[in-house]
């Protein structure tokens, strides 16, 4: 396999939660474009794009409001192993970004970096698509002005994208 292609993947949700006397309902809406370049073949590299977006309104008040948005840029690697029916792969990025996060009387930023690693399968759905699902692994640390708000996160992640190819050699 030796081309040159972007992916777009998008994913959105909402959620109700109920705790107690409070109901809330969070949106959350993930862009990741991607584009990249094969520099040898079945070895694509190139860079992720990523836009998260969330928010979080409390259904028994207006003025609760919980918003945050994490704006992203990384280098990614993907290793294609050619088969006949299906291309499976293993891929690892990292996004480096900031997430902006804004509640009734405060804002606030980090600095975020967020490391996946993943294996998956790309399943043509043409000469030039392909429908891609990945599972990995998900890291991520939030840095912040002030040390003790400082976290990180990881777990288990499916996803699933597209892939076009714009040059076919």
């Amino acid at each position: 396999m030796r081309k040159k292609g972007s992916r777009r993947s998008i994913s959105f949700g909402t959620i109700t939660n109920k705790a107690g006397s409070e109901k809330t309902t969070d949106f959350t809406l993930n862009l990741q474009p991607r584009v990249g370049y094969f520099v040898i073949d079945n070895l694509a590299v190139g860079i992720d794009l990523g836009l998260h977006i969330c928010s979080e309104r409390n259904k028994d008040d207006d003025n609760d409001k919980f918003d945050h948005r994490i704006l992203g840029i990384g280098p990614f690697i993907r290793y294609y192993y050619p088969l006949e029916k299906v291309y499976p792969f293993a891929e690892a990025n990292t996004i480096f970004g900031q997430e902006f996060s804004k509640r009734i009387n405060w804002e606030y930023k980090e600095n975020v970096i967020i490391y996946n690693l993943g294996i998956g399968g790309a399943f043509p759905l043409g000469e030039r698509v392909t429908l891609d699902a990945l599972l990995g692994y998900g890291y991520g640390v939030w840095k912040g002005d002030e040390e003790q708000y400082d976290s990180t996160a990881g777990g288990v992640e499916i996803r699933l994208g597209f892939t076009v190819f714009f040059l076919k050699k």
